[in-house]
């Protein structure tokens, strides 16, 4: 009888619902729902930025290339290209607007390497104004102000490159030299800082535990 009443006493009452026990360790119901909410937020914004930073690593490399390759023609143009001292835009006169004529007349001097050389530097002024951008738009400040610097120095480059043109003198070449080696340091060091991004809630915060299957 003494067996029967404890019984009684501890177990569920006639016509109770059994009780639902949780596993230990569980979270309430509508915990794991907004858990698994949050980390895919965490993790779109992680797979953005990683794209955004897979897009300035790219554009950066680009850039490096081009840029050996306007070096190596730039040499072959001072080796093997002789620039005529009279042109439109050659000797004194007024800086700026010589220096537009003698740009314009190499594209008119019958000299391809020259040529090349014009139109690759043109495009070196386009790949830095853009990697100013996607830096930006990459979220590294190191970076832009990196990107921003390459991009003068391409742009120095390019303006003692017009006075080079314009006065035929070797101290324009040795700063377009000064322009481009300024420039890759630049965009080397981008590369080394548009790594992964170790910080909170990027590639390793898309790597979260996992949460309870059930809701």
């Amino acid at each position: 009888m003494y067996l029967i009443r404890n019984k009684r006493r501890g177990g569920p009452r006639e016509g109770a619902a059994p009780e639902e026990h949780q596993p230990v360790g569980s979270r309430p119901a509508g915990e794991p729902r907004c858990r698994r909410s949050a980390y895919a937020m965490i993790g779109a914004v992680a797979s953005e930025t990683d794209r955004r930073l897979g897009v300035l690593r790219r554009r950066t490399a680009t850039t490096l290339m081009v840029l050996v390759v306007q070096f190596l023609i730039g040499v072959s143009v001072n080796l093997y290209v002789t620039i005529p001292t009279h042109h439109p835009g050659a000797g004194s006169g007024p800086y700026l607007s010589g220096a537009v004529s003698s740009v314009l007349w190499s594209f008119t001097s019958g000299l391809p390497l020259l040529v090349v050389h014009v139109v690759i530097g043109a495009v070196l002024l386009l790949s830095g104004i853009e990697l100013v951008v996607h830096s930006a738009r990459a979220g590294r400040r190191a970076a832009v102000w990196l990107a921003a610097v390459g991009l003068t120095a391409i742009i120095f480059a390019g303006f003692n490159g017009a006075s080079f043109l314009k006065y035929n003198q070797n101290i324009s070449s040795m700063l377009m030299s000064a322009g481009f080696a300024l420039a890759v340091i630049c965009y080397v060091t981008i590369l080394s800082l548009a790594g992964p991004d170790s910080s909170p809630g990027s590639r390793h915060g898309a790597r979260l535990p996992r949460t309870s299957a059930r809701s």
